[in-house]
């Protein structure tokens, strides 16, 4: 069932914020003789940006333990890190459809968005269903198949997706991944 969890691996998705934090006041009893009267306020700049794709699909596998180091485990996620990578991708989907337009593949997000929906929705009504997909149970695989439509045009968006996370994130896949 190596195919199907492939399938899964292949897409997935950290919003940073940068800026200034004010330096801490002198310690009671240190040489540090200013008084807050005599020192302009600290101007504190926080400037958010937009995660990049790379970025949300590392800091989603990594957060759910698929990932270490830019590389994606073999064998395919674990049911609990299934679940959870549908959870973070469902939870932040407007980041990464954001990420996938500016990165010019915002039609493989939407088909992306389809397939996760699609395994939150199987979870929903069955239990079991995250533990079956992770195992290749032909039934919890046929269940998201049937939901993603056309298959070949699914399959290439995810290899699209595949060689972008390869040659412009430096995420390494498994062998045969």
């Amino acid at each position: 069932m190596v195919a199907g969890k492939r399938l899964f691996a292949l897409v997935v998705v950290v919003a940073a914020l940068t800026g200034c934090k004010p330096d801490a006041p002198p310690l009671s009893g240190s040489s540090a003789t200013t008084t807050a009267a005599s020192q302009p306020a600290p101007t504190v700049t926080a400037t958010a940006r937009a995660a990049t794709l790379c970025e949300l699909i590392i800091e989603i596998n990594t957060s759910a333990g698929y990932m270490v180091d830019k590389t994606y485990a073999p064998g395919g996620p674990t049911a609990a890190q299934l679940e959870k990578i549908v959870n973070l991708v469902l939870l932040r989907k407007d980041e990464l459809r954001a990420a996938a337009e500016v990165a010019g593949l915002g039609d493989i997000s939407a088909a992306q968005q389809t397939f996760y929906r699609a395994m939150a929705d199987a979870a929903a009504n069955d239990p079991g269903f995250y533990a079956d997909y992770a195992a290749g149970n032909p039934a919890a695989v046929q269940r998201i198949a049937a939901a993603v439509g056309d298959l070949s045009a699914f399959r290439a968006k995810q290899l699209a997706l595949a060689s972008y996370q390869k040659a412009t994130c430096g995420i390494t896949f498994p062998p045969g991944g």
